[in-house]
């Protein structure tokens, strides 16, 4: 955070702006930042761009939107943010008359080569793109990479509208490579492989796009779509479903959700018992398939615990009394059965009745299992919804994510702010708690 409260010690220059802008799409502790500094800050035009922002981020975009209108006149910073509220409203034209002719700075010219290239306007935007590409040197060298990017996308996007869709990619993945937070790069990648036929990792850029800010309901449309071609029907009602919450209006999502629910409906008796056989083969899975320390299998072999079944029917206590067996096993075992959405001191039936969420759902970005594998102590909590981490036992993100809102708030002294910290936390890695998938 230290290096966002030194943007505000000069000038709120377009460069600044754009710095504060990308810093608080990538995390929410950004987001807390701009709201409480808006408050305390003497100087009345860093304050109204941190108020601006505040409302852009609440989100309230009609508001922000009018707030900067009103002092874009004040000065580059200020022209700079209205310009790019408005680009993010897909508004380009409005954009473009925003900017005068002096605003020749970088982030003018790449956020005039995206105006102008949603426009239509590939000969106008290559120009702009060329000017800029002189310019890259303008900007601390900490940012450079991101405009280097940036300009790779522009450079993809100009030549897709050329109907030039395999030398675009090569452009977008470029663009990914350098900056991996870039939303619009990994939804124009993913839309071009997807009509290349490239499902799997169209799939898997979609998603990433749908991790990232600002998230534009055209990914979650198109995300949808993927995921009913791969048979995820309720995968895609939760793309179109999220889509309604920000538009209720949107008739494409309204469409597409009746035809996933009616698709699922479908085939929900043979899904059923198609996931029905997949939970009873893995409930029948030996111990010794899985890599446990000898301690922990000698231990389980002596509790004559021979299948995950026979494991998921033991408590933590069950496990803890017996000889020799210790916190280190414990915490082994239950990262193996949260890496299969099992967990502890499950009855057999509660196994089948609730059905298996795998701990690594595609729908949250297909991450490697490193990152359930992030000790929650990474995550920025206050001190009460820690003990109450510590109380659960819960060491890991892949561990949190098993449980349900209802088992935090079943803490004592843990209420509605806690449980709204974890959740912030989590959405950072585009996870969620257990039930709300």
């Amino acid at each position: 955070m230290e290096k966002v409260e030194q943007l505000l010690e000069g000038d709120l220059t377009a460069d600044v702006v754009e710095e504060l802008m990308r810093a608080a799409y990538e995390d929410n502790a950004v987001r807390r930042w701009i709201r409480e500094a808006a408050s305390k800050e003497s100087d009345p035009h860093k304050q109204h761009i941190l108020k601006t922002l505040a409302l852009w981020f609440v989100p309230k975009h009609e508001e922000a939107l009018e707030a900067a209108s009103k002092e874009a006149h004040k000065g580059a910073g200020q022209r700079y943010l209205y310009a790019r509220l408005l680009l993010a409203s897909d508004r380009p034209r409005d954009a473009l008359k925003v900017m005068k002719d002096e605003d020749k700075g970088l982030p003018f010219l790449v956020l005039a080569a995206d105006a102008r290239l949603r426009l239509g306007e590939g000969k106008a935007a290559k120009a702009l793109v060329d000017e800029a590409a002189k310019r890259i040197g303008e900007v601390h060298e900490e940012n450079r990479k991101w405009f280097t990017a940036r300009l790779d996308y522009l450079k993809g996007y100009a030549l897709e509208l050329e109907g030039l869709w395999e030398e675009a990619m090569e452009f977008y993945q470029e663009a990914v490579k350098m900056a991996p937070t870039m939303h619009a790069a990994h939804f124009r990648l993913a839309y071009l492989l997807d009509l290349h036929g490239e499902d799997e990792e169209a799939l898997r850029h979609y998603e990433q796009a749908k991790r990232l800010r600002p998230l534009h309901v055209n990914t979650l449309i198109n995300l949808g779509v993927v995921y009913e071609d791969m048979g995820w029907f309720r995968r895609a009602m939760e793309c179109y479903r999220a889509v309604l919450e920000i538009d209720p209006l949107h008739a494409r999502a309204k469409m597409y959700l009746k035809d996933a629910e009616a698709s699922l409906e479908m085939f929900y008796d043979e899904k059923v018992e198609a996931e029905r056989r997949r939970i009873r083969k893995l409930l029948e899975t030996p111990i010794s398939e899985f890599e446990l320390s000898v301690r922990s299998r000698n231990c389980l072999a002596k509790m004559n615990i021979r299948t995950l079944g026979d494991l998921v029917q033991k408590t933590e206590h069950d496990l803890l009394s017996y000889k020799n067996f210790g916190e280190t096993s414990l915490s082994e075992i239950k990262q193996v059965l949260a890496s299969r959405g099992l967990r502890l001191g499950m009855k057999i039936e509660e196994v089948y009745e609730q059905g298996i969420e795998p701990a690594t759902p595609t729908f949250y970005g297909a991450q490697d299992e490193e990152v359930l594998k992030i000790p929650v102590t990474k995550l920025q909590l206050s001190v009460r919804a820690r003990r109450c981490l510590e109380t659960l036992g819960v060491k890991t993100l892949g561990e949190l994510i098993q449980k349900t809102e209802q088992e935090l708030l079943e803490v004592r002294n843990f209420g509605q702010t806690s449980l709204s910290e974890i959740k912030e936390q989590l959405a950072k890695y585009g996870l969620t708690l257990k039930g709300n998938r």
